[in-house]
């Protein structure tokens, strides 16, 4: 019985690993690139928006497009989006690009080829149908008078490098502030500061924080970013320029008078962004001189290993009476002000009386913990020795060291004496057998007869706990496998997984819209509002989030028999999240509970329609 069940053990292991674990499931996710307009239809001279999405990656970098024939073409930046649906980790980077037509006609964008980790993809094509006068056109073969704009707006938005200090040493942290000063002028998708810097290490940048601050009599909104640097090497430096890219809002009515002949443009809630067009805009600071002072020589300690700040020094003992061979634990703590990168575990002095080993590191916020293991190796030990700790004080201008006081331990005798086991591993001379080894102690005789045969006990695959142990082994086999199953198709479905996910992000971001109303601040309440509508037309379609306009929804909703008074108000909805987001609007409690009813009712119409 034993053989047969052996026999056909392997194969069903086998089975159960390639059901479980398909092979397709090794091979890397493909990427999936395509791209995507804001509109199909537009006059010459109108700004609208061109995706390059890559789905399945979000590391590809920029891409080199080419000259679009009858198109001025001008890169705003990446958005990268990720998200994480039943433990699948999926991942999507967008390259956004604002195209300008030149001339009138049916013009075609694409296809685009990608050469990425040696492969090649190849994009699909859309086809604009461009209107206009030969007026527009003039108008619109000199793009450079649009940029203009923005390059009369550097007064008005500009970035500054704000050192702490001008004057450091070596090692020594230097807190430094980038702040982007924005006055009277709308923008958006602000990105983090680009601020390489030769000759320093820098750390990530924090969160972000705004507020208001007079300069020359003049009030700003500044974004203020905060990062900190250190130099490692001695002399005189500039910090480079920082750069932070961001997109302006230009109102269209001001661009366009004289243009056009008139003030207002004849579509003035056409797109998502209102009465306004999205020009990208670059911020750079200016050059700002450091100096970076060395470390003295005189009277450095003879421990110091190039820590640099203000710092307290503690040692602990656990636990304080052992036996020969057993461990105890150093926790050493440093806390306080300063570069912990260059804080190094003191070292400990104890002769020959411990085996020491090598520190466990951890680090929390404003404290470095090392914690090592010293093995005492004879009774007479008594106390720890004291451990110093030694560092350069910048505002001291000196060293400074701490040592601790002196642990006293008591260490008894082990029961085993000199054959104590040390770390859990038994003691081995080579080439000698252990003392208690026995001769014979691993033969085996083999017997001439296998005795009598005879019954023992009942038979165990008819015993009802062997049938209850196998049905539920089947049980859990099938729910296992559903289970993998349904988690395959949302690794390899992406469309299915967006729409899944979908109705429970809109849920989520209508309670942050109801906060929003509660507070009253009109602004997050429909920029909230707007959010929700984003994210659940394009998970619901599987568009990309950030393309999904008006104009989109009703291309899409249109064919699928969507009823009118339903597209209507759903108009109405982003004309009114338009108003208050990018034009000087505001709402009262009445009607922004109105807009978040009517959301709520959108939503729950797509989600009892079948499309």
């Amino acid at each position: 019985m034993k053989k047969n069940a052996r026999k056909y053990l392997i194969p069903v292991i086998l089975a159960c690993i390639m059901i479980v674990f398909p092979q397709d499931r090794l091979n890397a996710e493909e990427i999936d690139f395509r791209i995507s307009t804001s509109r199909t239809k537009v006059t010459v001279g109108k700004i609208f928006s061109l995706s390059l999405i890559f789905e399945g990656t979000s590391n590809v970098p920029a891409p080199g497009v080419s000259p679009i024939e009858g198109f001025q073409v001008e890169y705003m930046g990446p958005s990268t989006r990720i998200s994480i649906v039943n433990g699948r980790k999926t991942s999507s980077i967008t390259h956004m690009y604002t195209l300008i037509p030149l001339r009138a006609g049916r013009l075609i964008i694409g296809p685009f080829s990608f050469n990425y980790g040696g492969n090649t993809y190849l994009s699909n094509t859309i086809t604009v149908t461009v209107t206009g006068s030969p007026s527009d056109a003039n108008a619109a073969a000199h793009p450079q008078v649009i940029y203009d704009e923005t390059e009369r707006m550097r007064d008005r938005i500009f970035l500054v490098v704000s050192p702490e200090k001008s004057e450091a040493y070596v090692n020594e942290i230097i807190p430094v502030y980038l702040k982007l000063y924005v006055n009277r002028v709308n923008i958006r998708d602000i990105q983090y500061p680009e601020f390489s810097q030769k000759g320093f290490l820098m750390s990530g940048f924090e969160k972000p924080y705004q507020r208001r601050e007079v300069m020359d009599r003049i009030r700003y909104e500044v974004v203020e970013f905060k990062t900190f640097i250190y130099a490692t090497q001695p002399g005189n430096f500039f910090l480079d320029s920082a750069t932070v890219r961001c997109n302006v809002l230009v109102e269209k009515k001001r661009r366009r008078l004289g243009r056009f002949g008139g003030i207002f443009d004849d579509d003035l809630f056409d797109d998502v962004f209102g009465g306004y067009d999205i020009l990208p805009f670059e911020a750079k600071s200016k050059k700002v001189p450091v100096t970076i002072m060395p470390l003295p020589k005189e009277a450095r300690p003879g421990d110091f290993t190039g820590a640099v700040g203000r710092f307290d020094f503690t040692l602990e003992a656990s636990p304080h009476k052992v036996k020969v061979g057993d461990p105890v634990t150093l926790t050493m703590r440093i806390k306080g002000d300063g570069n912990f990168s260059t804080v190094m575990c003191p070292e400990i002095d104890v002769g020959d009386k411990f085996k020491v080993y090598q520190p466990q590191v951890s680090q929390e916020p404003g404290a470095k913990i090392f914690e090592q293991i010293l093995l005492p190796t004879e009774e007479t030990v008594k106390e720890i020795p004291p451990v110093s700790f030694s560092f350069f004080d910048p505002k001291l201008e000196r060293y400074r060291t701490v040592t601790s006081a002196v642990i006293p331990i008591t260490v008894e005798k082990s029961e085993k004496g000199k054959e104590a086991l040390l770390a859990g591993f038994q003691r081995f001379t080579a080439g000698k057998a252990s003392e208690e080894e026995l001769l014979g102690r691993d033969i085996v005789y083999i017997k001439p007869s296998p005795g009598k045969l005879r019954k023992r006990g009942k038979y165990i695959f008819k015993s009802a706990a062997f049938i209850s142990m196998n049905t539920l082994g089947a049980l859990f086999f099938v729910t296992l496998l559903v289970f993998y199953r349904r988690k395959e198709r949302l690794e390899k479905d992406v469309r299915y997984a967006r729409r899944l996910v979908a109705p429970k992000e809109a849920r989520a971001n209508l309670k942050k819209a109801k906060c929003f109303l509660e507070k009253g601040a009109p602004g997050e309440f429909y920029g909230a509002l707007f959010k929700t509508l984003q994210g659940y037309f394009g998970g619901k379609f599987h568009l990309p989030t950030h393309g999904i306009t008006i104009t989109v929804i009703d291309e899409v909703l249109k064919p699928k028999g969507v009823k009118t008074e339903v597209l209507e108000k759903l108009k109405v909805l982003f004309e009114e999240c338009d108003l208050v987001r990018y034009a000087v609007s505001t709402f009262d409690r009445e009607k922004m509970e109105a807009s978040l009813k009517k959301t709520s009712e959108i939503i729950d119409y797509f989600e009892r329609t079948r499309l």
